[in-house]
């Protein structure tokens, strides 16, 4: 490529190289910005809320490692046959049918609340339960095999 600079440009230096190149400099198209720059938000909206609360309802026929509540603190209690994970989930540990009832509670010894119910205190709890499916009774003894 030859921008029509000379030999004796170079020669006597870069300040001389300046003062024609720029010209040609200008020729060329340049992009400028097209929008401002974005400044940081304050007032962000929350996104939306995690539904929490029981997810099946009562008599609901449901599988093993079905979710069947979820929750923050413990609302709902495990029952027969459920499971409470790490993050207070309850989960079906068998195939069977849903039932939640109210029970009065029966603390461990070592409970903030046991002192309550030794005293007399009426305390009633929310509980799920999985009833299993009745097995059927197929079964044949081995030594008629």
């Amino acid at each position: 490529m030859n921008f029509g600079i000379s030999k004796h440009l170079l020669s006597k230096g870069l300040p001389l190289l300046k003062q024609e190149l720029l010209p040609m400099l200008d020729a060329f198209q340049t992009r400028a910005a097209s929008k401002m720059a974005g400044g940081a938000t304050k007032n962000r909206k929350r996104g939306k809320k995690t539904p929490r609360g029981i997810k099946v309802e009562e008599g609901q026929e449901v599988q093993r490692q079905t979710i069947l509540c979820t929750q923050l603190q413990l609302r709902y209690y495990p029952g027969q046959n459920v499971k409470i994970g790490t993050n207070m989930t309850l989960n079906a540990m068998v195939d069977g049918k849903v039932l939640i009832t109210k029970e009065k509670l029966n603390p461990y010894p070592d409970s903030p609340i046991y002192s309550g119910v030794q005293n007399g205190e009426v305390i009633e709890r929310v509980f799920v339960h999985v009833l299993p499916f009745k097995q059927e009774n197929r079964f044949r003894l081995i030594s008629l095999v």
